[in-house]
């Protein structure tokens, strides 16, 4: 009789957590409680490239789309993801629950500095992470400089060594990235930026970049008080600087 108290006491015990989790798990798999009704998304991106982002939005909807209606507990967050990031668009993907039936997104759009212009003149974007992105159409090209530089692009490291470069460039007056048409990078004279306001070309090097970008910017500045144009700057050497003027400057 003692041990059938007992197992009666257990059951009683036992009967209200095994309902509650039977019913945890019902809500959890079958309600509609569940079922995912808001998926708010926001998009981070470079204003640069504002252009571009407007020819990914309607992908980002198509897969915004198909999550409403789904049990939230059942989707993969991993697999979401990884659905964004098969456009070369996309860096990064945070994916949230919110219970009940909320999911949010925040979508992260690779920045692009340079576009990348073949021989034939088709448009690729060269993200900061040196990945030559899918073809885009002139209309929807960020504002970045062009590089038509065939061997750097397929060739990742030295690409990788152009950006960081670049990405020590001084972007000011003169040198604003508004005002720089075009990057290249040879062996002899390292990075070269062509200028649009007056056409120039400016040799910076391999090293100490932001030094002679600066050194080139009190130049362009000191020519412009003078009324005079360069046709090229050359801040390529450790000490000095060249200046070719232009005729009729």
């Amino acid at each position: 009789m003692k041990l059938f108290s007992i197992l009666k006491t257990t059951i009683t015990l036992l009967t209200p957590i095994a309902l509650v989790a039977t019913a945890g798990w019902y809500f959890k798999n079958e309600s509609d409680f569940f079922l995912v009704k808001e998926v708010p998304v926001e998009i981070e991106y470079d204003q640069t490239n504002f252009p571009m982002v407007q020819t990914i939005k309607p992908l980002i909807l198509e897969k915004q789309k198909a999550l409403f209606g789904k049990n939230i507990w059942s989707l993969g967050l991993t697999q979401i993801r990884s659905d964004f990031l098969e456009s070369d668009r996309v860096q990064d993907v945070e994916i949230r629950r919110h219970f009940p039936n909320k999911l949010s997104l925040l979508v992260k759009v690779n920045k692009v500095v340079f576009i990348y212009a073949d021989k034939k003149n088709n448009l690729f974007p060269i993200t900061e992470n040196a990945s030559v992105t899918s073809k885009i159409s002139p209309t929807s090209a960020p504002h970045a400089p062009l590089f038509r530089n065939t061997l750097i692009a397929e060739d990742p490291l030295r690409l990788r060594k152009v950006i960081e470069l670049f990405a020590e460039v001084p972007k000011i007056n003169s040198l604003q990235l508004e005002n720089i048409a075009s990057v290249d990078f040879q062996d002899v004279t390292g990075l070269s930026l062509r200028l649009i306001d007056n056409d120039e070309t400016i040799y910076l090097g391999q090293d100490h970049i932001a030094t002679k970008g600066l050194q080139v910017v009190r130049v362009l500045e000191y020519l412009k008080s003078q009324k005079q144009k360069a046709r090229v700057i050359d801040a390529s050497f450790s000490k000095k600087v060249l200046v070719r003027l232009r005729k009729r400057s």
